[in-house]
């Protein structure tokens, strides 16, 4: 899986990040059925599901607007899941 970049709408009261679409053989193969879009607080050890818990998503961009604490930091890892099944997460 690719790099989770910070979007341009990133702000003290939004965390906006993108990534780029896999293609080719970063699929092994397969079409990408959906992205799963993980973040938590550097503070905490717990993993929030953003994307692709309870429903498929292939959107490329995601923004938390809601309980973003100005000045914390905050990791977000994803991975892509085909036909096949899911890859690893990317680095935080």
């Amino acid at each position: 899986m690719g790099q989770i970049s910070r979007g341009t709408d990133t702000s003290t009261s939004v965390l906006h990040v993108t990534w780029a679409a896999l293609t080719g053989d970063d699929e092994g193969g397969s079409m990408v059925l959906s992205y799963f879009l993980q973040y938590k607080s550097t503070s905490s050890n717990n993993w929030i599901t953003l994307l692709g818990g309870s429903s498929d998503s292939k959107a490329l961009e995601f923004r938390v607007t809601s309980g973003v604490v100005a000045g914390r930091q905050y990791n977000f890892r994803i991975l892509a899941r085909n036909k096949y099944g899911s890859g690893q997460y990317s680095d935080i």
